[in-house]
């Protein structure tokens, strides 16, 4: 996508502290130093190189970005002031059927910023110019109450060269403005040039966060005299596309992106800094110590505790039953001020009420739990030297002592089996809570290779014109039984058919589905199971002296993740955030008087990503199969990809293209 309005900013600086002081007036930055200069009507805009170059080097991508230039400012002190983002992206299309490529988009929040100024210029292949203004916009609210600003432009075609440019603005009178920031450095298709600056009161001070070990972008910074203002910036030229390839990181793991924060400010009779440790970042947190003593002695909560945990003999049944009674009987809501009786008579609270809830009612049934902010993969490096929980650790969660083994588990997620925990933050950082004030550091457990298991039965019927009928059943443990349950619950009647269709091993041949069946799909502690029942023409040849079956997928290692992959091209590292393990058992049901002809051995395999395991039985009329695939957690450099695909792809030893059959004379 192009670079837009960077989601919702973090306005609130909840992690500051407030000081007064007095300061001079050199603590301010007055005068605004960028502006949206746009270009004339008769400007004929141009790109580095001609159209063919473009299509020749970046053909698979809708456009390409000739620059982008991107300047946040700060403009008053703390007590008066703006803030005002300007930003100019300049492209050219390559495909004009991409919506994207050819549309404007801005999205905000217009009760903090407003759209300032916007201007867009094209110009065609042919030369002529055209320029639009905000009059063209067309604006409507998303489902987020913020204002979408839009705009379709008109008769594009390949080799455009399109410019716009825009200013928001935020007025600020006494209130604290944005002061943290995240700044991409690389999109999804290439740019030749991107320039971003941050303009300040030379006297604030910005804190940066690590996105690598080594450290974070280096950036240089300048002062203005003549405005008082400090100016960071940072250049990238020719920087290549992301690529969202198979068993790789999270997007932010391996782009190059600056994080940043406001850490001192200074202006008028104001001071502001942030946190300097995890202690103090953390103390808005949890509730209130009365308050908690005051769980520890509720007699109600004692009996709500003796009552869920009757029965349940072992330590992981109790956190379970807990877990499951916050799901079914809160929410999360808004409760203004509320104590934790509040929330159990309204049936809602916050997800820290919730986790509160759920942390004294194991504790009343004799576990140790307690509060944990989780970092998510998704979210990067984590930097313990970056104190900010709203860019780092902000997912709650429980941490709990069952049967001598830490859990991690999440009260406030509805239908989340205890002990399931989302990949994305398997074995990630945890800021762990306690009374004092005390916050400890340390990594999560990953989850159990059984919660993270899928298995596949396949019953094939052939008849003698080469007709396939098949039988699938699908079974889903752990996380993705979870995460396809929740796909599911947003699926309309009419759409379910055709996400049936997707699941389907084969995409190969002509595939009729016929019908399918959900198990337990309301019950999240079972296996979610998908029985589909369909037929297969144009895979089997029958002559009369032999028959070939072309498998299509059925005996690759995995059916669920069907990716083309060029192991020549492999751009990010390998991640693999947890074991998994797939099974396959297949039966083939032939005529009698086929006889199989392809000779299979049984496979023992293993190599740094993994292991495979097949064994292979032919009796008259019948082929039965079994195969395993267990992947190790493993993060690996980019060229150990061929090593990678012989465990997952078409590239294994368990995959055969083809079975042959003789066929045996009347």
């Amino acid at each position: 996508m192009k670079l837009r309005v960077f989601g919702s900013f973090v306005l609130l600086f909840l992690a500051s502290v407030l000081l007064q002081g007095c300061f001079s007036d050199h603590s301010a930055h007055w005068h605004r130093i960028a502006f949206l200069n746009q270009p004339s009507a008769d400007t004929l805009l141009e790109a580095d190189h001609p159209l063919e170059h473009y299509e020749k080097e970046y053909g698979d991508y809708a456009a390409v970005f000739l620059s982008s230039e991107d300047t946040r400012e700060h403009v008053g002190n703390l007590e008066d002031w703006e803030f005002f983002r300007t930003y100019k992206l300049r492209y050219i299309v390559l495909n004009p059927d991409e919506e994207w490529a050819t549309t404007f988009r801005v999205t905000l929040n217009e009760e903090k910023y407003y759209l300032d100024s916007v201007y867009i210029h094209i110009v065609s292949p042919n030369g002529t110019v055209r320029q639009y203004g905000r009059e063209s916009l067309k604006s409507e609210q998303d489902s987020d109450g913020e204002t979408v600003y839009k705009f379709a432009y008109p008769d594009i075609e390949k080799g455009s060269i399109i410019e716009e440019g825009y200013v928001i603005a935020r007025e600020v009178d006494g209130d604290w403005a944005q002061n943290s920031f995240e700044v991409p450095l690389q999109y999804s298709v290439p740019c030749e040039r991107i320039h971003f600056q941050f303009i300040y009161p030379a006297r604030w001070q910005l804190d940066f966060k690590k996105i690598k070990p080594k450290g974070s972008p280096r950036t240089e910074s300048k002062l203005d005299k003549e405005s008082n203002g400090k100016i960071t910036s940072i250049m990238r030229e020719n920087v290549p596309a992301w690529e969202d390839e198979p068993y790789s990181p999270y997007k932010a793991e391996v782009v190059e992106y600056l994080e940043f924060r406001v850490s001192e400010a200074y202006g008028g009779q104001r001071y502001i800094a942030s946190a300097k440790s995890w202690s103090k970042e953390t103390r808005w947190i949890r509730v209130n110590e009365d308050q908690l003593e005051d769980m520890d002695d509720d007699d109600d909560l004692i009996e709500l505790s003796q009552k869920i945990t009757s029965g349940k003999k072992s330590d992981f049944d109790k956190v379970d039953a807990i877990v499951s009674w916050v799901q079914e009987n809160l929410e999360v809501g808004s409760c203004y001020r509320c104590e934790y009786d509040d929330v159990l008579d309204e049936g809602k609270g916050s997800w820290f009420m919730l986790n509160e809830i759920a942390i004294s009612l194991m504790g009343h049934a004799g576990l140790e739990a307690e509060f944990v902010m989780l970092h998510s993969a998704s979210d990067g490096y984590f930097d313990e030297d970056y104190i900010s929980v709203f860019s780092q650790a902000y997912l709650p969660a429980v941490s709990v002592e069952a049967d001598e083994e830490e859990m991690i588990v999440f009260p406030w997620i509805e239908n989340l089996p205890a002990g399931l925990v989302p990949n994305h933050l398997q074995g990630q950082m945890g800021l762990y809570l306690r009374r004092g004030d005390i916050a400890d550091l340390k990594e999560t457990p990953p989850a159990k290779v059984s919660d993270n298991r899928i298995e596949e039965d396949y019953e094939l019927t052939i008849d003698d014109e080469g007709l396939i009928n098949v039988v699938e059943k699908k079974t889903f443990h752990g996380m993705s039984a979870y995460s396809i349950r929740e796909a599911l619950s947003k699926v309309k009647d009419s759409e379910l058919e055709e996400v049936m269709e997707g699941l389907l091993t084969y995409d190969e041949g002509d595939v009729e589905l016929k019908s399918h069946d959900i198990d337990n799909q309301k019950d999240y502690k079972k296996p979610l199971v998908i029985t589909m029942k369909y037929s297969i023409d144009n895979l089997v040849t029958v002559t009369p002296e032999e028959v070939i079956f072309q498998t299509g997928g059925l005996f690759s290692p995995s059916s669920q993740k069907k990716y083309k992959v060029d192991t020549d091209k492999r751009l990010n590292p390998i991640r693999i955030y947890y074991d998994e393990e797939h099974i396959k058992r297949i039966t083939i049901n032939h005529p009698e008087e086929w006889n199989m002809q392809t000779k299979l051995k049984p496979i023992d395999y293993e190599n740094l990503f993994g292991k495979l395991n097949a064994s292979y039985k032919a009796d008259n009329d019948k082929f039965v199969v079994e195969q395993t695939r267990y992947l190790k957690a493993a993060d690996e450099p980019k060229d150990a990809i061929d090593a990678l695909m012989k465990v997952t792809s078409r590239k294994s030893q368990l995959h055969i293209p083809t079975l042959i059959f003789s066929v045996a004379l009347p």
